[in-house]
């Protein structure tokens, strides 16, 4: 219920940043399982993050942490209730996935970070659906009128920030994309976005309590993306394959 407030202080803030898609890395075609729980590093806790936006400076730290990541002591058992609704309403987000080429888990984790798996509220930001949204980013979608459903305001959300129609969803380019998603802004401060790593030994403390305003000391009450995806493809059954890649 908290929310992770945008790092973005501004709608004109989300204009300025750059794609990055047609970046010089190649996309990964062939797709190599990844030895989940097995990295070399050890368990990281704590690490200070590349200060960079930029997909091919940041693509081999996103395969560290999540391989070298730890679930904090206690949150082994509301990471696995998060996982299992994520799977529940795994049809909804392929009713918008399927219509963008998104992978259904992709808009799980959004989902639950931007309003709690609330399917009374906007993608975008979490506010109400009886309304366009208030908060940044404001006034969307363009055209609303409420009680529209939950997956046209989605379709909007996604579109807007350009996840529409990409070929590759590999592992570090889809957290790559998740932290473009709520914006860059905790790299400034040597944090580990709390969007993606909350919960986990990655991610200690520092959170923007307010659009622009950060609190070195406040610590995010959320699952983090990349703590969420892993659970899954750590503890039960399930495979996620196509970010299963290096």
């Amino acid at each position: 219920r908290e929310g992770l407030l945008t790092t973005y202080q501004s709608d004109q803030d989300i204009k300025n940043i750059s794609s990055d898609e047609a970046s010089g890395v190649p996309a990964i075609t062939t797709l190599t399982p990844l030895p989940i729980g097995s990295a070399t590093a050890g368990v990281l806790r704590g690490p200070v993050p590349i200060k960079s936006h930029k997909y091919e400076e940041l693509a081999d730290e996103y395969i560290l942490f999540f391989l070298s990541m730890d679930y904090k002591k206690g949150f082994k058992s509301l990471i696995k209730t998060y996982a299992l609704k994520a799977m529940k309403n795994r049809t909804r987000y392929e009713t918008v996935g399927n219509k963008l080429g998104i992978p259904w888990w992709f808009i799980a984790v959004i989902h639950l970070l931007e309003s709690s798996c609330n399917f009374q509220t906007h993608l975008h930001n979490g506010d109400s659906l009886t309304e366009k949204t208030v908060r940044v980013p404001s006034g969307r979608p363009k055209s609303w009128n409420p009680p529209n459903s939950w997956e046209a305001s989605a379709i909007d959300a996604l579109r807007q920030q350009g996840l529409a129609g990409l070929d590759e969803w590999s592992l570090p380019r889809a957290l790559w994309r998740l932290e473009r998603y709520n914006g860059f802004g905790y790299r400034s401060r040597s944090v580990p976005t709390p969007y993606l790593w909350s919960f986990s030994s990655i991610y200690i403390k520092g959170k923007y309590t307010s659009d622009g305003r950060f609190s070195g000391t406040k610590v995010s009450k959320q699952c983090g993306c990349a703590t969420l995806l892993k659970y899954p493809v750590s503890y039960t059954h399930l495979t996620l394959p196509t970010i299963y890649s290096v």
